[in-house]
């Protein structure tokens, strides 16, 4: 990939990334804690998992998806006929991979919540992270 696309690709994402979906996952869980499981479930959907561990009924939201596309790549190529030099654009393609993944468990005792974890990427979260926006305490300002 040549630089100018680099560049321009890097500048996209930091542009349109904001804040990333753990800053945004983190307060929108922890303010569901002491909540009923529903609030969880009326946020993020059906889990698509449920399981009871040590007493504790855990619920599971998880998507994990991978693909490649292709991306334009240009070069030049100067050769030498005696000393006359002859400048050549190469065009081509390459293929880049991703993977997306997250996981969300709730962790409830009596249809509580009590606690709650998330791993994954930036990719895989931000389907999450958008649904969860809307439980993100608003930040107050300070009257000095």
């Amino acid at each position: 990939m040549n630089t100018t696309l680099k560049a321009l690709s890097i500048l996209s994402l930091a542009l349109t990334a904001g804040c990333t979906s753990m800053d945004v996952m983190r307060p929108a869980m922890t303010s569901l804690q002491g909540k009923p499981v529903q609030a969880a479930f009326a946020a993020l959907g059906y889990p698509d998992q449920e399981m009871t561990i040590a007493g504790k009924k855990v619920y599971v939201w998880a998507t994990n998806y991978s693909g490649s596309y292709t991306v334009p790549t240009t070069s030049t190529a100067t050769t030498y006929v005696g000393t006359t030099p002859i400048n050549t654009t190469i065009y081509g393609s390459e293929t880049q991979s991703y993977n997306a993944n997250c996981k969300i468990r709730v962790i409830s005792d009596g249809g509580t919540i009590i606690d709650w974890d998330a791993e994954g990427n930036e990719y895989g979260c931000s389907s999450y992270a958008d649904r969860l926006r809307p439980l993100v305490p608003k930040k107050t300002k300070r009257v000095s």
